[in-house]
Formats: structure tokens, C-alpha cells, sequence
């Protein structure tokens, strides 16, 4: 048992900083923020309940490893060990895309090509609710609007279609893919899933479609960006 928490005590860690090293290669470095920019602890935040909820279970575990017969014991030691180290893996991983939003959803605040604000007569004309999230950041760092943050191109999610609409209304829909963790198809491909943003544009705005487009299309070499081959006014 004792080799067994060295071997651990070591592995884990080294294997969490390979794997950590990784993903910073596949997605560039984090944002740089200004300085006296506190990062946002949103997207952290909503994982610590779920922290909460695998520590306990582990514990529990580890409890009725203490409790239980002793012809339990074996078995149940490698059930803790298994379901321990996937929890670690599978949190840390959670972790990390929690962290690059926090940080991702900062830099575009503080430093957005435009920031688009919306009379309330606009959102009645689009049929979006008003609120506190009724505003647009789009920059360098992704997309902001409705209180949903999507970044443009990490490797779990990114930009695959970006193009302007008149019908029904006038705005910029945005199609990002979604890889899942861990999983793949029938056939060995990676498994993903496409989501839709729909982002209104204000009245008198059209002209900021083609610096947004120029922007996407150096970020996003492979993705379609169609903005301003319609005027959407």
C-alpha cells in the first residue's frame, strides 16, 4: 500500500503536467490580462458543487473500506483507486476548459473589437429578452452575448461557420463544434457536436461585419466566415 501512494503520489501529478502541457500546446498560451484585471471565477465556480460531490463519494468509499469485511477490502481498495483517478482526471480536464473561459470571457471584456449595447426596442424587434446579458463583446477572444461565453478556437471548441442573415431579422449566426471528452464514434472519429449562436446587430452597425470578419478569418483559417457578402441592413 505504501508503494502504492508513492507511485501515485507521483504518477498523478506527472501525468496531470503532461496532459496540462498538452492541451497549452494544442491552444497557445492563456490570455494576457492588464494589469489590475481580476480573471473572472464564473465557469470555476459552477465545477467546485461537483468537486464537492467526488470527494465525498471517494470518502465514502475509503469509509467502508474501514468498516467493511475484510474479504471486501481488496476489491474495493481497487474500486477506490479506479474511480479516485478517473474523477481526478476527468475534474481536472473540466477544470482546465473551466479556467480558459474564466480567463477567455476576462480578455474579451477588457479588450473586444466591439461591444455592442441594444436599445430595448431592438431586442422587442428581435424578440430577445432584456436583461443584464442583453449586450454583445465580440474580439479576439471569442464571443459574448446572452451570458453564453464561446471562445473562437480552442481545440474542444471552436468556430466552423460564422455567416449574416436579413430573414427575419437582421444578425450573425455562429456555429461552433464541441468536442466531447473521451468519446468517439462507431468508426474511430472524434465525437462532436455542433452549437448555434444567434447575435442580433444593431442598427448603424454593418460596418464593424467587415472588421469582424477580417479578425475571424486570422484566427479561424479553416472556418466559413460569410459576413459581409449580404448587407444585413
Amino acid at each position: 500500500m505504501g508503494m502504492l501512494l508513492i507511485v501515485a503520489g507521483v504518477g498523478v501529478p506527472l501525468l496531470l503536467g503532461l496532459c496540462e502541457l498538452w492541451y497549452r500546446v494544442l491552444d497557445g498560451p492563456f490570455p494576457k490580462l492588464p494589469d489590475g484585471i481580476n480573471v473572472l471565477n464564473i465557469y470555476r465556480r459552477r465545477l467546485y458543487p461537483w468537486i464537492g460531490v467526488a470527494v465525498a463519494v471517494v470518502a465514502l468509499m475509503a469509509g467502508m473500506l474501514r468498516a467493511g469485511p475484510v474479504s471486501w477490502r481488496e476489491n474495493l481498495s481497487i474500486a477506490i483507486w479506479v474511480g479516485g483517478v478517473f474523477s481526478l482526471m476527468a475534474l481536472w480536464f473540466f477544470h482546465y476548459k473551466a479556467r480558459r473561459f474564466d480567463y477567455g470571457r476576462t480578455a474579451l471584456k477588457s479588450n473586444p473589437w466591439f461591444h455592442w449595447v441594444y436599445t430595448e426596442g431592438e431586442l422587442e424587434r428581435w424578440k430577445v429578452e432584456s436583461g443584464p446579458d442583453s449586450e454583445a463583446w465580440i474580439g479576439p477572444d471569442g464571443l459574448l452575448f446572452g451570458g453564453e461565453y464561446a471562445p473562437w478556437a480552442l481545440c474542444i471548441y471552436q468556430l466552423v461557420r460564422a455567416e449574416a442573415q436579413t430573414d427575419p431579422s437582421p444578425r450573425l449566426n455562429f456555429t461552433f463544434k464541441m468536442l466531447s471528452l473521451g468519446s468517439s464514434s462507431r468508426y474511430g472519429e472524434e465525437s462532436s457536436s455542433e452549437e448555434v449562436m444567434h447575435v442580433p446587430i444593431p442598427v448603424g452597425r454593418s460596418a464593424d461585419l467587415e472588421v469582424i470578419e477580417r479578425g475571424l478569418r486570422a484566427l479561424c483559417p479553416d472556418a466559413e466566415i460569410r459576413l459581409v457578402r449580404t448587407d444585413p441592413q
